[in-house]
C-alpha cells in the first residue's frame, strides 16, 4: 500500500501490557489495514499471558478472561508470538535455552517495546531470604500457579509448618493468606495443580505484619472481604482495637481506604470466636530479625521490640525488574537500563530514558517494566493504550507521493537465534500454545476442575508431539 508507515515491532514479554499495546496498535486506524505492520512477540517463558496466569490468584478466574481478547489479537497475521526465548537478559540463572541478545533483536525490528514486568522479590533490609524459613511470597504464588522455573516436587512451606508470618499490607500478602487458609476442597475445581491441593490445608495460622498503621494498606475491598468470609469455612480472624483502626490526625484516607476500614471495623465488632484456623493483622510492627523460629519486630510508634513465634516467614513488600542490556545506537555501546533504587526501567512519556536521562531512539516500555508494580488490570491497559500512542506518533504521517520500498521481505525475519530453535522445536508459537491449553481444559474436565495444567518443558513436548525428536541439551545463542 503505496504511502503506508512501515513499522515491525518487537515485544518483550508477553503479559497484558505486551498484548494491550499489540491489540491497540494493530486495531488502530492507522494501522488496521496496513499490510507493512508485523507485531512479533517474545516470552522467556513457553505459555503467554504473564501475570494473569502465573500472577493471579487460581480463586479469581474472572481477571483471566482478558485472555479471550489476548486470542483475538493473535489470530492476526501481522502477529506472531514466540515462547522459550529469552531476551537481553543479564540474570545469569536463566535455564530457558533459546537466549537472544539484545542486539540481534535491535538488528531485526524497527521498534522495541520493553513489557517485561517486575520479575524478581524485594526483600526486607533487616530481613534477607534464607531459604527455606525467609521466603519471598514469589514463591508461593509460583507454586500455586505451577511456574516453569520451578523444580519439579519444589514445596516452599515446610512439613512442621503450622504459623506463617506475612510481612507486607497489601493484596499479594492477602492472596497468599487467602490460599493457605482456604480449605483444599474449596480450591479444588480452580486452575491450581493437583499436588499443591494435595500439600494445601495445614496451615493453622497466619499474622500480616505492617510497618505503619492499618489505615495504610494497600489492600482492596474485595480481597479484604474474601478474607473475612473465610469465617464461612471456619477461620476466625482477630479483632482489632479502636487504636488499631485509628487513622492519625491530618492524614486523608483514599475511598478504597475508607472502604477497607470500614470492613474491619464491622467485622472487628464481633467476639473473636476459637478456631483451629484464624489470621491477624498487626499494624506499626517492623521486622528487625529472625533466628531459630523467633521473628523480632519493633514498635515504630514506642520503638519497643516484640518477639512472635513462627514456623515461616514469607515476605510481600514488593517486586523490581531484573538488569537487562540493550544497544543505544546514537552512542554505539550497551547499556543496563534497571534504575536500582526505583527496580523499575526509567521511561518519559512511554519511552525508555539511559542512565543519563537520555531518550534512547525507537524503545519503549510499558506496565510494571515501566511503572514498577502498581495499579490494577485496567491500570495496565490504559498505559498500554498510552505506550500504542506513542509508538504510532514516531510513525511518519501517511503520504500517496511516498512510494512503498519494493523490498519488504525483512519484515518477516526472526532473529536467526528464534529460527534455529524453531527448527530444532525448542521455540512455543501461539497455535502450539493453544494445543497445550486445550490439553490442560481436557485434563481439568476429566477432574472437574478449570485446569490441570502441564508442568514441565516434557511434558509440553509431548503435548506437542515433539517428544519423538531425540532429546538433546541444546543452549542457543549468539
Amino acid at each position: 500500500m503505496a504511502g503506508s508507515p512501515i513499522m515491525k515491532l518487537g515485544i518483550v514479554g508477553s503479559g497484558p501490557s505486551g498484548f494491550y499495546v499489540a491489540s491497540r496498535l494493530l486495531s488502530s486506524p492507522a494501522l488496521a489495514s496496513n499490510p507493512n505492520v508485523r507485531v512479533h512477540m517474545f516470552d522467556r517463558l513457553w505459555a503467554p499471558h504473564g501475570l494473569v496466569r502465573y500472577g493471579v490468584a487460581p480463586d479469581h478466574p474472572e481477571v483471566k478472561n482478558c485472555t479471550h481478547k489476548f486470542d483475538e489479537v493473535a489470530k492476526d497475521p501481522r502477529f506472531r508470538f514466540f515462547g522459550n526465548v529469552n531476551i537481553g537478559s543479564l540474570n545469569q540463572t536463566s535455564t530457558t535455552p533459546i537466549s537472544v541478545s539484545s542486539s540481534e533483536l535491535r538488528d531485526c525490528y524497527s521498534h522495541i517495546l520493553l513489557a517485561n514486568g517486575c520479575q524478581n522479590s524485594r526483600s526486607h533490609p533487616s530481613l534477607p531470604f534464607a531459604r527455606p524459613f525467609v521466603v519471598p511470597a514469589l514463591d508461593i504464588i509460583h507454586w500455586y500457579t505451577g511456574h516453569p522455573s520451578l523444580p519439579p516436587g519444589f514445596t516452599p512451606l515446610l512439613p512442621e509448618t503450622k504459623k506463617v508470618s506475612l510481612i507486607g499490607m497489601g493484596n499479594v500478602a492477602l492472596d497468599v493468606a487467602r490460599m493457605l487458609l482456604t480449605p483444599p476442597s474449596v480450591l479444588a475445581s480452580y486452575d491450581i495443580p493437583q499436588h499443591v491441593i494435595d500439600a494445601l490445608g495445614s496451615i493453622e495460622e497466619i499474622e500480616i505484619f505492617g510497618r505503619r498503621g492499618v489505615w495504610a494498606g494497600q489492600w482492596g475491598a474485595k480481597e479484604i472481604r474474601e478474607m473475612i468470609q473465610l469465617s464461612e469455612h471456619g477461620v476466625g480472624f482477630h479483632p482489632l482495637s479502636e487504636d488499631e483502626l485509628s487513622v492519625p490526625e491530618g492524614v486523608i484516607l483514599a475511598r478504597s481506604q475508607k472502604r477497607c476500614l470500614d470492613l474491619l471495623r464491622k467485622t472487628s465488632a464481633s467476639p473473636f470466636i476459637s478456631s483451629n484456623k484464624r489470621w491477624r493483622i498487626s499494624a506499626n510492627l517492623n521486622p528487625v530479625a529472625f533466628s531459630d523460629g523467633k521473628l523480632t519486630l519493633q514498635n515504630t510508634l514506642t520503638k519497643d521490640l516484640v518477639t512472635r513465634e513462627t514456623d515461616q516467614v514469607v515476605q510481600a513488600i514488593g517486586f523490581a525488574s531484573e538488569p537487562m542490556s540493550f544497544p543505544n545506537p546514537d552512542q554505539n555501546m550497551t547499556l543496563n537500563l534497571l534504575d536500582e533504587k526505583s527496580g523499575h526501567l526509567q521511561t518519559k512519556a512511554n519511552r525508555v530514558l539511559s542512565p543519563q536521562g537520555a531518550e534512547i531512539p525507537a524503545l519503549w516500555a510499558s506496565g510494571w517494566a515501566a511503572n514498577g508494580p502498581k495499579g490494577v488490570l485496567a491500570t495496565t491497559m490504559m498505559d498500554s493504550f498510552a505506550t500504542a500512542e506513542s509508538i504510532l506518533a514516531s510513525l511518519p504521517p501517511p503520504s500517496p507521493s511516498s512510494p512503498t520500498p519494493n523490498n519488504l521481505e525483512w519484515l518477516d525475519d526472526i532473529p536467526p537465534t528464534v529460527k534455529a530453535g524453531l527448527e530444532l522445536q525448542q521455540v512455543v508459537t501461539y497455535e502450539d500454545w493453544k494445543k497445550v491449553d486445550s490439553l490442560e481444559v481436557q485434563r481439568g474436565q476429566e477432574q472437574e476442575k478449570e485446569k490441570e495444567r502441564i508442568l514441565r518443558w516434557d511434558e509440553v513436548r509431548q503435548a506437542l508431539g515433539w517428544d519423538k525428536l531425540a532429546s538433546r541439551d541444546w543452549k542457543i545463542s549468539v
